[in-house]
């Protein structure tokens, strides 16, 4: 089942659980990274989380008005696809979370 973001309402809250039911997934635990870009689909989902679990790796993430300040996860590997996303046509999302639960 590929992602949808038609049942999502713009401010309304979601946790991980409830996305990965709504999006087809065994588990939330795929959702717990940072880049999600799922199977035969074009959409990078960003995950930004303003207040991390102290045990995470604390990435510089930010949204200041319409731009987003986000360091990136580490090793990178999904930099080059996210950076090229206009031209590959594939379709970012941002879902910010306040803290990460």
């Amino acid at each position: 089942m590929p992602v949808s973001f038609e049942e999502l309402v713009v401010r309304e809250l979601y946790n991980r659980n409830t996305l990965a039911e709504l999006w087809g997934y065994a588990s939330a635990h795929a959702l717990y990274r940072g880049v999600i870009t799922p199977k035969k689909d074009n959409k990078i989902i960003l995950f930004v989380t303003k207040k991390k679990p102290i045990d995470a790796t604390q990435y510089q993430d930010n949204i200041e008005g319409a731009v987003l300040c986000w360091e990136g996860e580490s090793p990178h590997g999904s930099d080059k696809r996210i950076a090229n996303a206009q031209e590959n046509a594939d379709r970012r999302r941002t879902l910010l979370e306040k803290e990460m639960l």
